[in-house]
């Protein structure tokens, strides 16, 4: 299960039951320098449920109580890239990242940060050795992805996207 670092979370509620949530987090500044901005991190609907314009809500409220623009990472290879709801609320694309990739065993999709060569080393494998020949020595293989969409948003303020 993957967590979402999230300081703000807007939901979408009916008698009770959660049915949409977005979740935002803080400015990553290596990633979005010199802007002041918070992360859309997630959206999500629930299971067998389409919520037409339940996105454009949760955005409109967002900007009416925060004072701050927006940035959202799209992986690729999960969405459709023919018309992404982004746009759809006035988010802007502002770049395509390089390709990165993913280790996998058979079975689970593992982020490729959690076995840096460096914290391989401190779990005791051998410091002479590269990450990919100590990761494929246990079973594990690398898996190219698409890149992302970085798109943003910005609520009204004067600098451009």
């Amino acid at each position: 299960m993957d967590i979402s670092p999230s300081s703000i979370n807007i939901g979408l509620y009916h008698e009770g039951i959660l049915y949409s949530i977005c979740t935002f987090g803080k400015n990553r500044k290596l990633i979005n320098r010199g802007k002041d901005r918070l992360e859309l991190l997630r959206n999500c609907t629930k299971e067998n449920y389409v919520i037409t314009g339940g996105f454009a809500k949760m955005i409109s409220y967002f900007t009416k109580t925060h004072n701050s623009g927006l940035y959202s990472f799209v992986d690729c290879d999960w969405v459709s890239l023919k018309e992404p709801s982004y746009k759809r609320v006035g988010f802007v694309l502002e770049k395509h990242t390089s390709p990165g990739y993913h280790w996998t065993s058979g079975s689970t999709r593992e982020n490729r940060l959690n076995y840096t060569k460096q914290k391989l080393i401190d779990k005791g494998y051998d410091k002479n050795k590269t990450e990919n020949e100590i990761m494929k020595e246990n079973g594990f293989y690398k898996i190219w992805g698409s890149g992302n969409l970085k798109f943003a948003y910005d609520n009204g303020q004067k600098d451009p996207i």
